[in-house]
């Protein structure tokens, strides 16, 4: 895409690209605020500049622990609510035979979300913009310590899975599904992948109300912070020959259609109805598309 938008050719509506400094983003797309829709969707402000906001999300992620709820009535375990309740039950989910927790290691873009519990642990949303004048932002006492060392306990005690230098994203999609394991730490975005995705490569049926959720209990306070935000944002090009029907595509697709949903998304539009269910086909959900 930045190859695309250097060549100042890339359709009329498009997922805003990450590589975009924000200051740019006047460059390459059209502020969409003659829209009215900018007040009623979450983090706009990400892709503000001088009061015009050149995205709307999507959709939100929220960071927690997604469980297999049989594997968890297997091993006689049920959400815990402190650290220590949390390892607890990954020690018997291992005696029961089940993956305690999948960390996807070396798939290595997971491992993101232990940025995301630091930010959760500290309860300071900028929080790491703040390490930077940190001489010593890794220490144990301080949210990233804490937080790596959340990975780091789940790992000695052996409690995640066996293989941690092979790339098993999409098989660890069947391993939730099926049970074989109980936990993997991400945002709520991976639900609908287990579900769909993960029940197929697993061969077992689709099972919404297998899946569960709840907030990593990263200490034993019990009150917890989760880490959110938005998803990529949709954009129409500064471009387009066809502003006004690419900012009404945008707005059906992000008001009126249920991707959101689809992608297992918080929705970003705050007042989409809940159990709108409309059949999403408009290009194909490409990362670009060309109105006519």
């Amino acid at each position: 895409m930045s190859t695309r938008l250097a060549t100042g050719d890339y359709g009329d509506a498009l997922d805003t690209p990450p590589t975009v400094p924000r200051n740019e983003l006047p460059d390459f797309f059209l502020p969409l605020d003659d829209t009215g829709l900018v007040p009623d969707f979450y983090y706009t402000s990400n892709w503000a500049v001088d009061d015009q906001h050149y995205a709307l999300p999507f959709g939100v992620n929220v960071e927690g622990v997604v469980y297999n709820k049989e594997a968890f009535a297997k091993a006689g375990v049920t959400v815990p609510k402190t650290w220590t309740e949390f390892l607890a039950n990954a020690h018997k989910l291992k005696d029961a035979g089940i993956t305690p927790v999948v960390t996807n290691l070396a798939s290595s873009w997971p491992l993101d979300v232990y940025n995301g519990l630091a930010v959760a642990i500290s309860g300071q949303p900028d929080f790491l913009d703040s390490t930077v004048k940190d001489p010593a932002p890794f220490a144990a006492d301080k949210p990233l310590g804490k937080s790596f060392n959340v990975l780091h306990t789940l790992i000695t005690e052996g409690l995640v899975e066996e293989d941690l230098t092979g790339d098993h994203w999409e098989d660890s999609k069947g391993w939730m599904a099926s049970g074989k394991a109980a936990m993997w730490f991400l945002g709520n975005w991976s639900i609908n992948q287990i579900i769909s995705e993960g029940s197929a490569k697993a061969g077992v049926a689709a099972n919404a109300d297998n899946i569960g959720y709840f907030p990593l209990p990263y200490d034993d306070s019990g009150k917890y912070n989760v880490n959110s935000g938005p998803d990529y944002g949709m954009s129409v090009s500064a471009n387009s020959k066809n502003p006004v029907t690419a900012k009404a595509w945008v707005d059906f697709l992000l008001t009126k259609s249920n991707i959101s949903q689809i992608a297992g998304f918080i929705p970003g539009y705050k007042k989409l109805e809940r159990r709108r269910r409309w059949s999403l086909t408009v290009c194909k959900i490409r990362t670009s598309c060309r109105l006519s």
